[in-house]
């Protein structure tokens, strides 16, 4: 976890990318190894908005990306655990969830996983949750054979 400082609810591009380098850092990862995102993902412009500009400062843009939030809503302080268990479900099952109602995305240019389901290996995925006061959380999960 990577606290900014931010006392605003706000997000800040700079202490998002700093939660996601510390991550990649400690997991031992590059950018290029991780296959799928899973953001925290709020549907605020201004929220999905940074997030995304740092998905694309930390070079994941090749990875994988889809939004659980789009199904199960916004957890409130549950948010981040039911996505990083979503998220070890995906690598599972080799199958990533669509993202309901994703129709226009901020960057089209992402590997949005949109209105169907798609299979595909994960062998190593980030799962973002980014709150308020910038209680900032990234977390890189592998498989075991990874």
């Amino acid at each position: 976890m990577q606290l900014d400082g931010n006392r605003n609810p706000n997000p800040s591009l700079d202490g998002e990318t700093r939660a996601i380098r510390q991550a990649l850092d400690r997991a031992g990862l590059t950018a290029g190894a991780i296959d799928y995102v899973n953001p925290h993902g709020t549907a605020s412009h201004v929220g999905d908005e940074t997030e995304v500009a740092a998905l694309r400062a930390c070079g994941l843009t090749h990875a994988a990306v889809n939004a659980t939030k789009s199904i199960t809503g916004h957890g409130l302080t549950a948010a981040g655990a039911v996505e990083a268990v979503a998220a070890l479900l995906q690598m599972k099952h080799g199958r990533l969830h669509p993202t309901r109602n994703l129709t226009d995305p901020i960057d089209a240019s992402l590997r949005w996983v949109r209105d169907e389901a798609v299979e595909t290996e994960v062998r190593h995925c980030l799962s973002l949750s980014m709150g308020f006061g910038g209680i900032n959380t990234a977390l890189c999960m592998s498989t075991c054979d990874a």
